[in-house]
């Protein structure tokens, strides 16, 4: 990233979605990139399916994710993913 880039970043809350099946491993990376590297003052790590959940008004719904290599189906119940 140029520093004109890097600096827009700087100071500003981060949300970012989770894709299906991100482990613990890829989760802690993340978190350390955004916390040390780009100094961000808040990070949330959401579910991508429970975002897509609350953008179309369910607290209960089933979530297909089709991607260019695979297709997850995540049940989302009461605002949480369920794996």
């Amino acid at each position: 990233i140029g520093f004109i880039e890097y600096q827009s970043f700087v100071n500003h809350p981060i949300l970012f979605p989770i894709p299906p099946f991100f482990g613990e491993t890829e989760i802690n990376l993340l978190t350390f990139m955004l916390v040390n590297k780009i100094e961000s003052p808040m990070i949330s790590l959401i579910n991508q399916e429970v975002l897509i959940s609350i953008s179309q008004g369910k607290l209960n719904c089933l979530v297909i994710s089709s991607g260019h290599i695979s297709t997850y189906v995540t049940p989302v119940w009461k605002g949480k993913g369920l794996r």
